[in-house]
């Protein structure tokens, strides 16, 4: 009887419970599945994503947990606490990430997106074949293109270099829609380009354009505002302004006859900063250059480098025109520093200077005929030599000359003896002492 009873309850509560059981869902059934967005499949072409991609996707249903390993790589994303607007934050456009500085963010940019090692166009049914591409990952080579007119009309972003080069017919480039190059934009040897469009381009990592002759115009609506490096040779552009950034790698202008102004924002170029052989009426405005690692500049009508505190190299003012020039913030020039052949010279102010790391080179400034620009000059690295029509010298805080000491003045007012005696016997000490004046013959 008290097996029975015992039996009777467990009867009851196994089946009494088992329709609650039975209607209950297990937990791992109420996960929520994450909606799948079209950026998950974004890359399931190798070449070409966009609106088409799009249309496939949308027939696709959510898959069961059951394949869901069969479907990794379409939904299998790291899962992030991160809001999408915090995702953004974090990789906004100048930000650094891993210490690099990286290009302007252009998820925002949607179209097609075509991939390829490089991408070689040679006449408009090459251009065809990337014009509705928003996006290009790879290099563009344009080499012998056969028409006058190149449009890149629809590409917006280039993440490799565009090239274009020994295509002699070519007259006009136009890229309306180009935001972003991330190498290099190099345009050589193009003997009939006039015009040139980029009205959208923000950011680009160089610029080089060689063998230009013709080209006059070059349209930057929206200014550079990221760019590591300017080369640009042998062209026929007026002007140089549009590029507002505060560092350079590089800044190399030459040899463009009828450029007359060169205007830039830069602080600092950390390799070579060259302009020379420009139009002779050039004026070269960096007002705001603080530092650079090498200067060599010739034959300008007016320079503005007034902030200018320090050189990490050689500093070269050769064959200019200006009549004054102010680097009154200038500490120190690690290697030379020559003021050669400045015909129109006739003040000069290095009243920060302190220390030449090389030579101290003053020759041929024919207006220049005082030499009292350097009164807090301590120590020379190498030698002195000032060639020209020089009255006077004076160095009153020179310490330390670790080179020779050599005067050629074609006056006959300058002094050799006092020269000698008060101001460079007691301080040179790796090389000899001359001087020579008008009215004199060598001493030393």
């Amino acid at each position: 009887m008290v097996l029975l009873k015992k039996f009777t309850a467990c009867y009851l509560l196994l089946f009494g419970l088992f329709p609650i059981l039975a209607s209950t869902e297990p937990a791992f059934r109420k996960k929520p599945v994450r909606q799948l967005v079209h950026q998950d499949f974004k890359d399931l072409s190798p070449t070409v994503t966009g609106k088409k991609s799009s249309e496939q996707i949308e027939q696709l249903a959510i898959p069961d947990y059951n394949t869901r390993n069969a479907t990794a790589t379409l939904i299998n994303e790291p899962e992030s606490t991160d809001s999408s607007d915090e995702k953004h934050d974090s990789n906004s456009d100048g930000q650094k990430k891993n210490g690099k500085e990286e290009h302007t963010n252009t998820d925002h940019i949607s179209g097609n997106t075509c991939t390829q090692n490089t991408f070689d166009i040679r006449s408009e049914a090459d251009l065809e074949q990337i014009s509705k591409c928003a996006k290009i990952k790879g290099d563009v080579v344009v080499e012998e293109y056969e028409g006058s007119l190149l449009e890149l009309e629809g590409v917006a972003v280039i993440e490799g270099s565009l090239t274009i080069k020994n295509s002699g017919g070519l007259s006009s480039i136009e890229a309306p829609e180009l935001q972003v190059v991330t190498g290099t934009l190099a345009l050589d040897t193009l003997t009939s380009l006039s015009s040139l469009s980029f009205p959208k381009l923000m950011d680009i990592d160089s610029i080089e354009w060689k063998v230009l002759p013709i080209l006059s115009h070059a349209n930057f609506n929206r200014g550079i505002k990221k760019i590591k490096s300017v080369v640009m040779q042998d062209t026929s552009l007026t002007g140089f302004v549009g590029f507002n950034v505060e560092k350079l790698n590089r800044l190399n202008i030459n040899n463009n006859r009828f450029l007359e102004r060169i205007d830039s924002t830069v602080k600092e170029v950390d390799g070579e900063l060259v302009i020379a052989a420009n139009s002779k009426g050039l004026k070269v405005v960096l007002s705001d250059l603080e530092y650079a690692e090498k200067v060599v500049i010739k034959d300008a009508d007016e320079v503005d480098i007034g902030k200018l505190e320090n050189v990490k190299q050689s500093a070269e003012f050769i064959n200019n025109k200006f009549t004054e020039l102010d680097v009154s913030h200038l500490k120190e020039v690690g290697a030379s520093l020559s003021i050669s052949k400045n015909a129109n010279l006739k003040k000069a102010d290095f009243s920060s200077l302190s220390d030449v790391g090389g030579g101290l080179i003053v020759i041929d400034n024919m207006e220049l005929n005082k030499i009292d620009c350097f009164p807090s000059l301590k120590t020379i690295g190498g030698a002195i030599e000032f060639h020209g029509d020089i009255e006077e010298s004076s160095l009153q805080q020179l310490r330390l000359v670790k080179g020779s000491a050599i005067v050629k003045s074609s006056s006959s007012s300058f002094d050799c003896k006092n020269w000698i005696e008060n101001q460079v016997s007691d301080v040179v000490r790796g090389g000899k002492i001359e001087c020579g004046s008008g009215n004199s013959k060598n001493e030393g």
